[in-house]
């Protein structure tokens, strides 16, 4: 059974030109709602809506470790506002390799926790107790009608 608490447990996604990020495997609960934060506009009215252009950096922020690109621009280590300034600063490009990357790690990160779920067997006790299949006794204080 797969634990209830994210494991920090990095994985390295390789790019082209011979470059790589890290980032998290899974996210925290915490990371996720950050993430979901900074993805959403607060409207006129008040009603918070995702912003796709603010969702596609927060969830490279949100997952991203290092970088093969710290001669240039060292991320590891580094606040979200750091990393999400060198995220923007790099070209349009290579920020489009770096989220379909990440985009497709986290799908297959969910596609692997819901194959793990159809693969559990559960065992033990039903939560509803059987109710008796022949009974055994007198079923009613009540006086038998003739």
């Amino acid at each position: 059974m797969e634990s209830w608490f994210v494991q920090p447990t990095p994985k390295r996604i390789p790019l082209s030109d011979g470059q790589w990020i890290l980032v998290k495997t899974r996210l925290t609960a915490g990371e996720y709602r950050a993430h979901l934060r900074r993805s959403a506009t607060v409207s006129a009215d008040g009603t918070r809506r995702v912003d796709p252009f603010e969702h596609a950096l927060s969830l490279i922020v949100a997952y991203l470790l290092d970088w093969s690109l710290s001669v240039e621009i060292d991320i590891r280590g580094s606040s979200v506002t750091d990393v999400s300034a060198a995220v923007d600063a790099l070209s349009v490009v290579r920020f489009e390799e770096i989220r379909t990357a990440i985009e497709q790690h986290e799908e297959a990160m969910n596609k692997e926790r819901e194959d793990a779920k159809k693969k559990t067997v559960t065992t033990g006790a039903d939560p509803i107790s059987p109710s008796p299949s022949d009974v055994v006794g007198q079923l009613s204080t009540s006086e038998v009608l003739t």
